[in-house]
């Protein structure tokens, strides 16, 4: 792209998807990638995610292959991106449960760490938790 386009500068935003959106809406950014249904803009779905939980390796769900959402509920937990009303959040109240949040942090990096070391369990996407190392057990 570099040689064929040599003026054009790319600046990267980093944001929440609520922040990024109202600037792709007010027009200070032309274009975002982000999570979630955004209907009401001109979007192109790239890919699809599976949202995982992430244990401690000490929590007694390990022996399970596969988790239930409700086996979180009252479960010690970590919100990542809470001002966003995450995505996450809305799977636990669209069936009426409630995770013991302990924690609440801005990137899945720290929630990672707080899982590994063993003070909560948390909800992300499959992948993650490949590019760091702790003692996290990953189901569906």
């Amino acid at each position: 792209m570099r040689s064929k386009f040599p003026a054009v500068q790319v600046n990267i935003v980093e944001g929440s998807d609520n922040a990024l959106r109202q600037l792709l809406e007010a027009g200070g950014i032309d274009c975002c990638l982000f999570h979630g249904d955004h209907s009401k803009l001109d979007w192109v779905p790239l890919g699809r995610q599976e949202i995982v939980a992430w244990l401690p390796s000490s929590s007694e769900l390990t022996k399970y292959p596969q988790v239930l959402l409700a086996e979180l509920d009252g479960k010690p937990y970590v919100r990542i991106h809470p001002e966003e009303g995450d995505t996450y959040t809305k799977l636990f109240e669209a069936r009426g449960l409630e995770p013991d949040v302990r924690f609440t942090v801005s990137d899945c990096y720290t929630a990672f760490r707080l899982v590994s070391a063993g003070l909560a369990h948390t909800l992300c996407v499959r992948g993650l938790d490949e590019l760091w190392s702790g003692s996290v057990a990953v189901r569906s």
